[in-house]
């Protein structure tokens, strides 16, 4: 089999594309997929040669991505992303991370992480705001974890990192990959 990706990336919109890039350009290879077949055809177009595999169905994405998988979604929050979440759970191994990226409410992202949880699987809602240009830029993180925050101001511009409970050594890890000086 061929390289496997670090992490999975649902919605390839504007900021989808964007973080995926910013992932790719700290030395990450991410599996995109996005439902719309030629959105992904385009992105490959425009960024080949980089670290990028495409994936035209879930189960492709998620055959892709290294154990433990971290799937990070960028798509609309609501019901858009409990049927994601349905659909990837039989997918999914124990152990392995769904990650919101959408501007979830708190309230559904507690119910999602008590439900996803409850199937041996992780949950982490981060909602990323600021829009498009923030994606590309090294932004300030706000990690929670048992009333530790960890951040690094920049521009003004912010990512919120929002958990109700359980494991955050991946976001941790991540946060590092972004923003060394932590």
């Amino acid at each position: 089999m061929s390289k496997l990706a670090d992490i999975g990336l649902i919605g390839l919109a504007v900021m989808g594309e964007n973080l995926v890039m910013n992932m790719e350009s700290k030395g990450f290879t991410v599996a995109v997929y996005n439902r719309e077949p030629e959105m992904t055809d385009a992105f490959m177009e425009r960024e080949e040669g980089k670290n990028f595999i495409p994936a035209y169905d879930y189960e492709t994405l998620i055959e892709n991505v290294r154990a433990p998988r971290v799937i990070f979604m960028m798509i609309r929050a609501g019901k858009p992303v409990d049927e994601v979440i349905e659909t990837l759970l039989p997918l999914l191994s124990d152990g392995d991370i769904i990650v919101d990226g959408g501007n979830s409410n708190f309230e559904d992202t507690m119910r999602r992480t008590a439900y996803v949880e409850s199937r041996g699987k992780l949950f982490i809602g981060t909602g990323v705001s600021g829009g498009e240009e923030e994606q590309t830029a090294v932004s300030r993180f706000e990690g929670e974890r048992l009333g530790n925050a960890r951040g690094l101001d920049a521009d003004g511009l912010c990512r919120k990192l929002h958990r109700g409970g359980g494991d955050f050594k991946f976001h941790d890890a991540v946060l590092q990959a972004q923003c060394p000086e932590i």
